[in-house]
């Protein structure tokens, strides 16, 4: 998990691409977000088996990001 949200964190919005790979460096492929809730799902389930609020922390951070970058004024959001 920790490498995967290192790949969240170290974007400008807050979000994990949906295509990269990783060598000595991590390279984003294609930088489009598919609106996926696996990070966040895994995220809330490692805090309430490990009451961690890292994980707990991280997963509102990608909400935040998904509500900033990603809803539409009229509501819903924008796959893209």
């Amino acid at each position: 998990m920790e490498g995967c949200l290192h790949t969240y964190e170290t974007t400008k919005t807050g979000m994990g691409a949906d295509t990269l790979s990783i060598s000595s460096a991590i390279i984003v492929g294609d930088p489009t977000y598919m609106l996926r809730p696996e990070v966040a799902e895994s995220l809330f389930i490692l805090w309430r088996l490990t009451k961690k609020h890292r994980y707990r922390d991280a997963g509102w951070a990608i909400f935040e990001s998904i509500e900033t970058f990603c809803g539409v004024p009229k509501g819903g959001f924008l796959l893209e």
